[in-house]
C-alpha cells in the first residue's frame, strides 16, 4: 500500500480522522508522512535485512528464472534495497510504488503489470512476499 495511503488508513484506525469525511488537509497530512518517511529512509544508512534464505533464493537457487520485484515503496527506496542486498542485475524488472500511485496492495495492478513484462503466466509464477497484503494482491492476479 502507498504510504500516503497508509498513513490515511492509520490515522483512520486511531480516530485521527473521520472516516466519512475525508478532508483535503487529511490527505494532506498523508501525504506529507510519506515525504517525511521517504526522507528519512534516504538519509539514514539502514537497509532492512530480506528474510532468511530469501537473497541465496534469489542469487543462486533461482539463477536463469525471470524474476521481478513489485514494491509499493519508491523508486529510490528499491533501488538502494536491492543494489545493497541483491545487486544491479539481480532481477529483470523492478515495479515501484511511484509507478502505481492510487493502486497500491492489495490491488492485484502492479504483479499484472510484472507478469506481462516478463511473459510468464500467473500459474508459472512464485510469490516471496513480506506483507498480507501483498499476499492478497499476488493471489489476487492468480499467482
Amino acid at each position: 500500500m502507498p504510504i500516503a495511503e497508509m498513513a490515511l488508513e492509520i490515522f483512520k484506525n486511531k480516530g485521527y480522522v473521520d472516516t466519512k469525511n475525508i478532508t483535503k488537509k487529511d490527505i494532506r497530512m498523508s501525504v506529507n508522512v510519506a515525504k517525511r518517511k521517504k526522507e528519512v529512509v534516504l538519509r539514514t544508512d539502514v537497509i532492512p535485512k530480506p528474510f532468511v534464505g530469501v537473497r541465496e533464493l534469489i542469487t543462486n537457487t533461482l539463477v536463469g528464472c525471470s524474476k521481478a520485484v513489485v514494491s509499493g515503496s519508491s523508486k529510490e527506496e528499491v533501488d538502494i534495497i536491492i543494489n545493497k542486498i541483491f545487486g544491479t542485475d539481480a532481477f529483470n524488472i523492478v515495479i515501484n510504488g511511484d509507478q502505481f500511485e492510487g493502486k497500491g496492495k492489495p490491488d492485484p495492478a502492479s504483479y499484472e503489470v510484472a507478469l506481462q513484462r516478463l511473459n510468464v503466466k500467473p500459474f508459472d509464477a512464485v510469490v516471496v512476499e513480506n506483507a498480507l497484503l501483498g499476499v492478497k494482491a499476488a493471489n489476487s492476479a492468480g499467482i
